[in-house]
């Protein structure tokens, strides 16, 4: 009985472990509304934006769920090519008709005041994110196999 109950026991210890070990670890999340969720990486980068844009008299942006989808399939396309590139903007414009659609990218920085100082040291980028025109934001990081971050960054107008 003492032989059996062991091999019970040592099946449910093997059977515990493996099931909290994950082949790819999962980012941590937050809620920003009820029911919608960002990465903390997503999160701290959006508040590094507002911060920047209110030192610089800006008004504060506003979360927009459908940019954050959008910004997400650019950053995974990114990490999956693993190329920092503008590319398909068009197809992005696209889903935004009649709005002036803004987009900041960047590649390897580990933190979101990182990230954010990145784009303010470049004149392009810099003018995106303290823009007047813009009253919306979404922000996606991907990473690709050696866990290097893609983000993404998109501004809307109203």
């Amino acid at each position: 009985m003492k032989k059996i109950l062991k091999i019970i026991a040592i099946t449910l210890l093997v059977l515990l472990s493996l099931s909290c070990q994950q082949k790819e670890k999962p980012q941590p999340s937050i809620k920003v509304y009820p029911n919608v969720e960002v990465s903390y990486i997503d999160y701290a980068i959006m508040n590094e934006i507002n911060i920047v844009r209110l030192e610089n008299n800006c008004d504060l942006l506003t979360f927009k769920q459908e940019l954050t989808n959008v910004a997400a399939t650019h950053s995974n396309w990114m990490a999956t090519n693993e190329k920092m590139d503008h590319h398909y903007y068009t197809e992005r414009q696209k889903h935004f008709p009649e709005q002036l659609l803004g987009e900041v990218i960047a590649f390897n920085f580990r933190t979101a005041n990182a990230t954010v100082q990145a784009w303010l040291k470049s004149p392009k980028h810099r003018e995106v994110m303290l823009s007047k025109k813009y009253n919306y934001f979404g922000v996606a990081t991907a990473y690709n196999a050696q866990n290097r971050p893609y983000v993404t960054a998109l501004f809307l107008t109203k």
